[in-house]
């Protein structure tokens, strides 16, 4: 794992703490719309198998999945 660097506009380090917060808080966000992501697309994956979804419909959802991330993103 490498860091990048850090330029502080003011001798203040406890940007820092704050640059540490917002990567977890980014971090976070990133897992979290990465499982909705893959449940999302198991879940409909396993539907369009079972017969129970048609693809058309099965294509014409996933976009959902897209809105979803980016509400949770912006939310």
């Amino acid at each position: 794992l490498k860091a990048a660097p850090v330029y502080l506009a003011t001798p203040d380090l406890r940007k820092i703490l704050d640059l540490l917060a917002l990567s977890r808080t980014v971090r976070h966000v990133v897992r979290r719309n990465v499982v909705i992501a893959v449940v999302y697309n198991l879940a409909g994956s396993i539907l369009a198998v079972a017969g129970a979804m048609a693809p058309l419909t099965a294509a014409l959802v996933m976009p959902i999945n897209s809105l979803t991330v980016v509400s949770t993103t912006l939310g």
